[in-house]
């Protein structure tokens, strides 16, 4: 359920009509669409607007199930909660880094105190998000090395699966 809910967190943000506004076209994809790209962007910035994101973590949620047993597994397909922490970047070469500040704006609309399904490839319900957090927001960072203006932002995700 994992890639599930990296696919429908992707599907929110691209739906958003507020963000598609604050970010450039991704020209590597037709039909064209707002540049949210799974990825990091290392050590080059892109040359347009763009939002990237990537999952870091898998911890499973275990204080709602207290009787599971340890494992060394780091997704633990017993539990049907788990957290998923998303990394975000934000990028521009635009002189003002104004537009990270409603980015981060729309990515609390979007994510933090929110609750929203996860859909499977056929459109079925496979579970839901219950809860969002944002866990880091720097909106307005310069990279000299970069010669970029960039935001780092964190949400960590708590899913239950709804279906076995």
């Amino acid at each position: 359920m994992i890639t599930e809910t990296r696919y429908t967190l992707e599907a929110r943000l691209a739906n958003d009509a507020l963000l598609d506004g604050l970010l450039d076209r991704d020209p590597n994809v037709l039909p064209p669409r707002p540049a949210i790209l799974y990825s990091h962007m290392g050590t080059a910035p892109p040359p347009l607007t763009c939002l990237t994101y990537r999952l870091t973590t898998l911890t499973p949620e275990r204080r709602f199930r207290p009787a599971l047993p340890a494992t060394d597994s780091a997704v633990d397909a017993t539990s049907p909660i788990t957290e998923l922490r998303f990394d975000f970047e934000s990028y521009t070469l635009k002189k003002s880094g104004a537009v990270h500040e409603q980015i981060l704006g729309r990515l609390m609309a979007l994510l933090d105190n929110q609750a929203w399904l996860v859909l499977g490839s056929s459109g079925n319900t496979l579970g839901r998000v219950f809860k969002g957090e944002c866990v880091t927001a720097q909106p307005n960072l310069y990279d000299d090395k970069l010669n970029a203006q960039l935001g780092l932002y964190s949400f960590l995700l708590r899913v239950i699966r709804t279906t076995a």
